[in-house]
């Protein structure tokens, strides 16, 4: 009967280590799927971070370098109306020349890209 009853003993120790084994692999497991969905969720932030910088980047940066712009141009470049864009002009708040056509008895303006370049880096001139 001791005999029995150790057998009975080593058997479930047996059965718990199997047990212990398995749970120790579910949760190895558990752990890379974690780890995989961390993986997963640093890549998707960083891309949605990419897309945020180039995003800006495409917003605020000047198309192509040229000698003048229009206000059509410079209004998207600063994000701001082609109104207010002349009104700066009208204003001597940008420096801008006219250009030699334009609708009607009014010629628009157009601004050089060093005047752009100044609005960009110190904002408007004073008045």
């Amino acid at each position: 009967m001791h005999f029995q009853k150790n057998q009975a003993i080593e058997g479930h120790m047996h059965n718990n280590q199997d047990y212990s084994k398995e749970h120790q692999h579910h949760n190895y497991e558990y752990d890379n799927l974690k780890s995989d969905y961390n993986v997963v969720q640093c890549i998707y932030d960083l891309k949605r971070e990419i897309q945020k910088l180039t995003q800006m980047i495409t917003v605020n940066q000047v198309p192509m370098q040229k000698e003048y712009y229009s206000v059509k141009e410079v209004a998207k470049i600063i994000g701001r109306a082609e109104f207010t864009v002349r009104e700066y002009c009208n204003n001597k708040r940008i420096i801008a020349e006219k250009k030699d056509s334009g609708r009607g008895s009014s010629n628009e303006w157009k601004i050089s890209y060093e005047e752009l370049n100044h609005y960009q880096n110190h904002g408007l001139r004073s008045r």
